[in-house]
């Protein structure tokens, strides 16, 4: 990525950690442009998640996939309920 004054910078990296009925800490991470990119790549990740829990049956809206930085601060919380539409 280059920054505005034409150097080649690091992309930042994110960690997806996924709260579900399980935790399980994303150790490598990926790199992303923006954060809106990584929110983009989780949203994705809680779809696919959400249908396989309910392919088994059953949906928890509370469930979520946290986005952290290279600190380890929460940057956003992407849950199953947010990343679908439920409707009657």
């Amino acid at each position: 990525m280059l920054s505005r004054h034409g150097y080649l910078t690091a992309m930042p990296r994110y960690y997806f950690h996924i709260r579900d009925d399980f935790e399980s800490m994303d150790d490598e991470g990926m790199e992303f442009p923006t954060l809106r990119a990584a929110i983009d790549h989780a949203v994705a990740g809680v779809r696919s998640l959400a249908a396989e829990t309910v392919a088994e049956g059953h949906l928890v809206c509370h469930h979520r996939v946290d986005i952290a930085d290279d600190a380890g601060t929460i940057l956003v919380a992407v849950r199953f309920d947010e990343a679908i539409i439920i409707r009657p």
